[in-house]
């Protein structure tokens, strides 16, 4: 794979990562709406569903950080490699500056699976806490 290529993969990889923003802003909707159910209205009858809830856009959240940190390291490289800078040298650099250094370095097909990975499960924390808020509400 040539200099272009891997800019290009890294460029549709920060987009597709750059979703996460949206799940983000989902959930603490549904998590200010869930909170604002149960202090205004107290509709809420399941704690546990509410704790579910709870820690599922939490976990959503931390998810989150981590996936738009993902989106501006590819977003950087792909800049950087349109610059025509060498993709297995930023990528090893970047390896030992966050103390990853391994031999062989991480190829970037192993990298945008792990970052897709990570949205991946973003989206389904998102599931969980949707549902666990709906049956807090649903259930007596």
């Amino acid at each position: 794979m040539n200099t272009d290529q891997h800019a290009a993969r890294a460029a549709r990889t920060a987009r597709r990562l750059r979703n996460g923003a949206w799940l983000a802003l989902v959930s603490i909707l549904a998590g200010v709406l869930a909170f604002i159910a149960v202090g205004v209205a107290g509709l809420a009858s399941n704690t546990a569903w509410l704790v579910v809830s709870i820690a599922a856009g939490a976990a959503q959240l931390y998810l989150a950080a981590r996936t738009q940190f993902d989106a501006a390291v590819f977003h950087r490289w792909a800049n950087q490699w349109n610059k025509g800078a060498d993709p297995h040298a930023d990528m090893a650099a970047f390896d030992r500056k966050i103390g990853r250094d391994t031999d062989p370095p991480r190829s970037l097909d192993a990298r945008i699976e792990g970052a897709t990975r990570l949205l991946r499960y973003q989206g389904a924390m998102l599931l969980v806490q949707l549902v666990a808020s709906a049956l807090a509400f649903l259930l007596p």
